[in-house]
């Protein structure tokens, strides 16, 4: 009885030390919802692409989780916010307008290489 539960409370502390590890990419995702020639000229460094007109298409490639932070980001906001709208009538829940790339490098630092 008393190696399960050493072996029941190694288990747990494991799994928590493991949860510590998770990295913000694991916790958030950064969408561009620019042209593929804004993104050329510049991004956020965490960002995955994908223009607003093709987010419902593609989102499932990046998080199928509903509930995991989603940043989006344009130019200014306005294609944000139709990508955001859209992703919020196919059930995630969790997301946020950045405005502008200067506004999501504010919000959330790029890493140094």
């Amino acid at each position: 009885m008393r190696l399960i539960f050493i072996l029941l409370l190694g288990l747990c502390l494991s799994s928590s030390a493991d949860d510590k590890k998770k990295t913000k990419a694991e916790t958030y995702v950064i969408i561009d919802v620019r042209t593929p020639d804004e993104w050329t000229q510049g991004h956020h460094s965490e960002a995955v692409h994908i223009p607003y007109t093709k987010i419902g298409d593609k989102i499932a490639s990046v998080t199928k989780d509903k509930n995991k932070k989603i940043y989006l980001y344009c130019a200014v906001g306005g294609r944000a916010q139709v990508a955001l709208l859209k992703l919020k009538s196919l059930g995630y829940k969790n997301l946020k307008n950045l405005g502008s790339l200067n506004e999501a490098r504010k919000a959330i630092p790029e890493k140094k290489k």
